[in-house]
């Protein structure tokens, strides 16, 4: 039996070990940075018009180069749409001060509830251009770690779909509850950047036609590209907790029998514990994934793996929840979808000639790997 000494030291390589790191938001929100689960890297001269977009070096979402001046990303990529009381008072805040700096004080004044509404999207519009300032995008293959740098490209405008305007608006006006994202429809979460010049060193993959979309049927394989997590980092977090619980148990234990079988326990976890986090430690490079559809219409197009109807099944009629999900990589194979930093990415099909469509963009899922929900999409 291997002593508590070197269990401890084994203890110790695992809760260092790297699980990927993320950055600040601007609005305070943590971004998780990262590659696709279950996927694999995208090969030279493949999906090169799928982009990382970055931030101080770091990359947080992806998009889609659909055509020559337009970049097709998530909504929640731009403003994040769940917020903390104190979030959504500095969220407020922001929006008064763009507000005062496009309506005169008569006008704000003086405003229909209509009118007042309006002035609200507006600017919350412009404030998604204010805060998108200092984005970059990066068209090659990604860094493992997620820490590299894009292009600097000027943006001419930063559109987010009216849909996801309305939900913010509501969230700003307290018609929504600021942490109740389950409101917000898929359909409405995407935003696209334009650009002043036309990217001339990429080919751009286009838009499903509304026929394509409309084909799509339950079953169909689908290609989604991302620059996200390769596992779950709250699974791997949940784990790290639980090895400690462990350590303290073995630390307690006075029975040797009992202590032996404690540290085998611990070694079996912290085995897969090990994989997962070299898996995060590697994430951030472009990673794509074959996966079928389990859900489509013109609200969602939903992914799910037999793991996560599994665990569906397990909860009954309870909402499931982060504790319904294990880390186990005894069958990582089944895990496919996507992560933490595939938000905006790219779905795409092949049509009847054999070229690419974008048909979706990843929006929510509830654990990396069991399960994602994308925005339909069509030209």
């Amino acid at each position: 039996m291997r002593t508590l000494s070197i269990l401890l030291s084994i203890l110790t390589l695992i809760l260092t070990a790297s699980c990927g790191k993320g950055h600040q938001s601007q609005d305070g929100g943590t971004v998780t940075t990262g590659s696709i689960v279950g996927g694999s890297p995208v090969k030279s001269g493949q999906f090169e018009s799928v982009v990382a977009l970055t931030r101080d070096g770091h990359s947080f979402c992806t998009g889609n180069l659909i055509d020559e001046k337009t970049i097709l990303t998530a909504g929640h990529c731009v403003q994040v749409p769940t917020f903390t009381e104190e979030s959504l008072a500095l969220y407020q805040n922001q929006l008064g001060i763009v507000m005062s700096s496009l309506f005169t004080e008569e006008q704000l004044n003086n405003a229909s509830p209509n009118e007042a509404l309006e002035m609200i999207r507006t600017s919350i519009k412009k404030h998604a251009e204010i805060i998108s300032e200092g984005i970059k995008f990066h068209f090659g293959s990604g860094k493992a770690g997620s820490q590299f740098e894009g292009e600097a490209l000027e943006v001419e405008a930063v559109e987010l779909e009216d849909g996801y305007v309305d939900y913010l608006a509501a969230v700003a006006l307290g018609q929504i509850r600021p942490d109740m994202v389950a409101q917000l429809p898929s359909v409405s979460d995407k935003a696209r950047f334009h650009l002043k010049k036309a990217v001339s060193h990429v080919e751009p993959t286009p838009l499903a036609t509304k026929s394509e979309l409309a084909s799509l049927s339950v079953g169909d394989d689908v290609i989604t590209v991302g620059f996200g997590l390769q596992y779950d980092a709250r699974l791997v977090e949940g784990t790290a907790k639980e090895l400690l619980a462990l350590k303290e148990k073995i630390e307690a234990e006075t029975d040797p029998l009992v202590q032996e079988q404690l540290i085998k326990k611990f070694q079996d976890i912290g085995k897969e514990y090990l994989v997962a986090a070299d898996l995060l430690q590697n994430s951030g490079t472009k990673h794509s994934v074959t996966t079928k559809i389990a859900k489509t219409d013109s609200q969602v197009i939903s992914i799910v793996t037999p793991d996560y109807e599994n665990a569906l099944n397990r909860s009954g009629s309870q909402p499931l929840q982060l504790s319904d999900f294990k880390l186990s990589l005894v069958n990582k194979e089944s895990l496919k979808g996507t992560c933490q930093g595939d938000s905006g990415g790219p779905t795409f099909i092949k049509n009847a000639a054999g070229e690419f469509r974008q048909v979706g963009v990843t929006s929510t899922g509830i654990i990396c790997g069991f399960m994602s929900n994308l925005a339909p999409v069509a030209q």
